[in-house]
């Protein structure tokens, strides 16, 4: 189920991960990998991206390792908007009261 960014950036992560990795059982096991998670919604990917793909950073160049940095750096930021909108959301209840 492609809903989005996270896929636009796991779709864009695989197209390095192709150019990248040219053992071939390693890019045949990472192309799974990131096959598996765009059948994922994006929340289900982002609670499980930490520490998938580290085992095989050392395989790609550092253009390749910025798309998976960003591809991380999506879900600290989901996080910090969560945490904000639940702020607001608190504020406006006690403004109300």
């Amino acid at each position: 189920m492609k809903d989005g960014k996270i896929h636009k950036k796991l779709e864009q992560f695989k197209q390095w991960v192709s150019v990248d990795i040219t053992d071939s059982p390693i890019r045949k096991e990472v192309t799974n990998i990131i096959e598996q998670d765009e059948k994922k919604d994006s929340p289900t990917i982002l609670q499980e991206i930490d520490g998938k793909y580290s085992p095989y950073r050392s395989y790609l160049s550092e253009l390749g390792k910025t798309r998976l940095d960003l591809l991380k750096a999506e879900k600290k930021f989901s996080e910090t908007v969560y945490v904000a909108l639940a702020a607001v959301k608190f504020k406006n209840l006690i403004n109300k009261s």
